[in-house]
């Protein structure tokens, strides 16, 4: 199945953004903007699907055209305030796969890049996230009762952004997971146990911050969860 999506729309103003004053962790403040204009887009999306026994395809393609995008923007060292872009552009692609390879094991993956700019200052605009992804292989048993899977989830270095703006390097993680489903009664229920971060790496994900304040992802970390449904 093929779609192509496009739309134009305007975003109304949230009070919040031309009121606000909040006091930052960092030690400065930010303030809202009661003269900002209301968001206007144009957005257009091509996505194209695919499913088969073997082989589960999708991927997107979008393009996200805006004038007068709210935003916050360094006054000073000590001073942030909402304001409007004229124009900017986001732009980017998602895709994901899983490929069942054997009756019992199966590869997936995701993969998502974007990319955006001020086009008004051919600047790159805050928040946008690096090139990103999760590479995967998953065993499920022949009664569909146990399953395991192990993934490395990563991310690209992220130096395209604003002046005065942190960026981040590029970091992988593995993550393991295996759960038995049986049913009990009039019940059935899934356990599972997993490990996030195996390698306890030190890392940092780009959009990880708290006004100002550098946030770094959990380390080694050990998961389980039951899930009982009637």
């Amino acid at each position: 199945m093929v779609h192509d999506v496009s739309d134009r729309s305007g975003t109304a103003l949230d009070p919040m953004d031309r009121f606000k004053h909040i006091s930052l962790s960092s030690g400065a403040s930010l303030y809202g903007n009661p003269d900002l204009d209301p968001e206007r887009s144009l957005f257009f999306e091509y996505g194209l699907h695919a499913k088969t026994p073997e082989l589960r395809f999708s991927t997107s393609l979008y393009a996200n055209f805006l004038e007068d995008l709210i935003t916050e923007e360094i006054v000073s060292d000590a001073v942030l305030q909402m304001e409007n872009v004229d124009e900017a552009r986001i732009m980017g692609a998602e895709a994901e796969a899983e490929w069942f390879f054997h009756p019992r094991w199966s590869f997936y993956g995701n993969l998502a890049y974007t990319c955006g700019k001020n086009t008004s200052e051919d600047e790159y605009l805050p928040s946008i996230p690096p090139l990103s992804g999760l590479l995967g292989c998953r065993y499920d048993d022949a009664d569909e009762r146990f399953w395991a899977s192990a993934e490395t989830q990563w991310a690209a270095a992220q130096h395209d952004v604003p002046d005065n703006t942190e960026s981040s390097e590029a970091w992988a993680i593995v993550n393991l997971r295996a759960g038995y489903r049986f049913p009990l009664a009039q019940t059935r229920h899934d356990i599972m146990i997993g490990i996030n971060n195996l390698f306890d790496r030190d890392y940092r994900n780009y959009l990880s911050a708290s006004r100002g304040i550098e946030l770094k992802e959990p380390g080694f970390a050990l998961l389980v969860s039951w899930r009982m449904e009637f």
